[in-house]
């Protein structure tokens, strides 16, 4: 399915959206150029689980935690968001040699991957969702989600 995003407001709403849709153990694979909104949508989304920390972006330490606090994410099994950037890994290995998995496999987070498609192996977990990025005319977006 593609949505069409032509505001910071759009894609707040999708990220609200998108954040109903999510389970505790979930896994959502973001692809996309630079500055096609990929960490933006993750603010959104984190926000929308009732994360009070400034969301930042993972790209040098490769993996930020947080944790959640809305009442409608514990329904869902929601405890922590988890934030990883794959964007300078030389290597899918260098990830989960830190203890990835063991943050991946965690019943009571949501992990959000940018850069998700220098992970392949996440593709292989079934709950793994992914919404691709994708410029469109000006500021505009476009996001195309799979799910499973």
């Amino acid at each position: 399915m593609k949505i069409a995003i032509n505001n910071l407001d759009d894609l707040r709403k999708f990220a609200v959206d998108f954040a109903l849709r999510l389970r505790g153990g979930d896994v959502v694979g973001l692809i996309g150029d630079l500055g096609a909104g990929k960490t933006t949508f993750v603010q959104f989304l984190a926000a929308a689980l009732g994360v009070q920390e400034e969301v930042k972006s993972p790209t040098f330490v490769l993996v930020r935690e947080y944790i959640a606090t809305e009442p409608t994410a514990f329904e869902r099994n929601i405890r922590k968001l988890v934030h990883a950037d794959a964007y300078r890994l030389e290597d899918e290995d260098e990830l989960w040699a830190i203890g990835f998995a063991d943050l991946v496999d965690d019943a009571e987070t949501v992990t959000v991957v940018e850069w998700a498609d220098r992970l392949p192996a996440l593709k292989d977990r079934s709950t793994y969702h992914e919404l691709r990025f994708e410029f469109d005319i000006g500021e505009k977006r476009i996001i195309d989600s799979s799910e499973r």
